[in-house]
């Protein structure tokens, strides 16, 4: 109807309001369809897994084609997968005193993935060896570059843990958490 750039932003703020809801993404998915644009949704795959054996074991497995040379991230997954075995040994505790029981946190996920994108650009010649990174990584380090982490983590790594802490931080970052729509997930439909 000739409105598509409101649509767009009703839209975008209809799936901020509540993004754990279906139909706050079926308006958007059927806007791009409409607009002939694709969402830029990172999915990252996993190359660490992290489980608590006992209250003293927890393991760390690594995806066994990360740690190749030709891979920049083998060295990143580990990193990832060691602060999540902390926060699940001893800095959840510390962190909220008020929890009982150890939960995967929005706080948790941020920094752990912060510390990925640390130890991947960090490495020596990375300008050289980036061309090797899965594309979801290199869109990972945009992401933390452009200070998106809270948001990504928050909505494309959620899980039943980590989407307790999206009211909260929302409703103190909403125009942060819009921003990263608007800005990198939602591209603005091409003017005729």
């Amino acid at each position: 109807m000739g409105k598509s750039t409101e649509a767009r932003e009703k839209y975008i703020q209809a799936i901020v309001a509540e993004p754990y809801n279906q139909r706050s993404w079926m308006g958007l998915t059927k806007w791009a369809q409409q607009s002939k644009v694709a969402l830029n949704w990172i999915r990252l795959q996993d190359k660490s897994s992290v489980a608590q054996k006992d209250d003293s074991h927890i393991n760390i497995t690594l995806d066994a084609g990360s740690l190749g040379k030709n891979d920049p991230a083998g060295s990143a997954w580990l990193v990832y997968g060691m602060n999540r075995a902390l926060w699940q040994q001893e800095k959840f505790k510390k962190e909220f005193p008020k929890e009982a029981v150890y939960r995967h946190s929005m706080r948790e996920e941020v920094e752990s993935l912060q510390m990925m994108v640390s130890v991947m650009t960090g490495q020596k010649d990375f300008n050289r060896k980036k061309k090797n990174l899965d594309p979801a990584l290199l869109q990972l380090i945009q992401v933390d570059q452009a200070g998106f982490m809270e948001p990504f983590a928050l909505l494309n790594r959620a899980d039943k843990d980590i989407a307790q802490d999206y009211v909260p931080y929302r409703d103190a970052h909403r125009e942060t958490v819009t921003r990263y729509f608007e800005e990198y997930v939602v591209p603005k439909s091409p003017q005729p």
